[in-house]
């Protein structure tokens, strides 16, 4: 305790700033919450740009949520090593009342204070996730184009959040630009989006059977999606579409089909699912099989129907069922 005051004291009185900032940092090493206050009023007001960096930083590792006014205030400091600093501290506090502030931060002047924001954001994605959409319905096009790249960083885990900001049309331009970044997927989203709340027409259609060509994962899951503002007609052609894309996609993209089929709340979602898998290839034919003995309807007629797409490999599976004394068995098998 005894040496903790003493560098309380150095924090306090010394006019050498590299003593105020090694006891800054000897304060942090022993744990010393006792000296918050000193360490809070030598970030606030210190003269000296490496004492405060050195303040912040001690703070975010103290973890002392009552440094969090002062960590959002120096995100203002006229110097932007002192605002990555606070940046980075406030990252440990884990404070979700800091987000918008992290995200005020992704348009600093600075290069080094607004990839510090990216990195924190990324680092605090879950947290950050409802603060960022809403940001995509804003005017301030430097501001949107920030947070629309740290979308494109969080990969996979944007995904389903920004297929549902493509259906506002407010949200719709730019969460198609962080799907872009985020899938590295281009062409695709472009001939999907055309097709949101859009009656089925024979351009429509076209689309459709392009997109089996050009399809990825993202593709797949936005199908699933955003199942609901798809017309009927293209959502039956969906089928065979999203069969070939996750033919194209491998071990992957059967595995996505089988989770979906076997996991999705949605009936019409599952059934669509199911006889895409016919289309995948050989390697579909084990993962159709357990819906064959299902004692669902549905899903038994969707195995049915899935087998039509395995070929001569389905035949065998088809007789049975042609043989059936169900009449609506027989004929789907037929």
């Amino acid at each position: 305790q005894r040496a903790i005051n003493t560098l309380r004291m150095v924090l306090m009185h010394e006019k050498n700033s590299g003593l105020r900032k090694a006891s800054i940092n000897s304060l942090m090493k022993l744990r010393a919450t006792g000296a918050l206050q000193e360490i809070r009023e030598a970030l606030r007001q210190d003269d000296d740009l490496d004492v405060r960096m050195a303040a912040a930083a001690s703070l975010g590792r103290l973890g002392d949520q009552r440094a969090l006014r002062d960590l959002i205030k120096a995100l203002k400091d006229p110097a932007p090593a002192v605002r990555s600093s606070a940046v980075k501290a406030l990252v440990q506090l884990k404070a979700n009342i800091a987000i918008p502030r992290l995200i005020d931060a992704l348009t600093d002047s600075h290069r080094d204070v607004h990839r510090a924001a990216t990195d924190a954001l990324i680092k605090m994605k879950v947290q950050a996730m409802p603060w960022l959409l809403q940001e995509l319905t804003f005017l301030n096009l430097a501001r949107r184009k920030r947070v629309i790249e740290v979308f494109g960083k969080f990969g996979r885990f944007a995904w389903v959040p920004l297929l549902k900001a493509l259906v506002p049309s407010q949200s719709r331009i730019a969460a198609r630009e962080a799907l872009i970044l985020a899938t590295k997927d281009n062409h695709s989203w472009n001939l999907l989006i055309s097709l949101l709340d859009q009656p089925a027409d024979k351009r429509g259609e076209a689309t459709v059977r392009e997109l089996k060509n050009v399809g990825s994962i993202g593709t797949i899951q936005a199908i699933f999606t955003l199942w609901s503002h798809f017309a009927i007609k293209y959502r039956l052609m969906f089928r065979q579409t999203v069969g070939v894309i996750a033919k194209h996609r491998g071990e992957e993209g059967r595995k996505l089909l089988q989770q979906v089929a076997e996991k999705d709340s949605n009936l019409a979602i599952k059934s669509t699912a199911i006889v895409a898998l016919g289309y995948t290839g050989s390697q579909g034919l084990e993962l159709i099989r357990p819906f064959l003995e299902s004692k669902q309807r549905v899903i038994l007629i969707s195995g049915i129907l899935a087998l039509a797409g395995q070929g001569e490999a389905g035949i065998p599976y088809l007789q049975s069922f042609s043989q059936s004394k169900d009449e609506e068995l027989c004929l789907n098998a037929l």
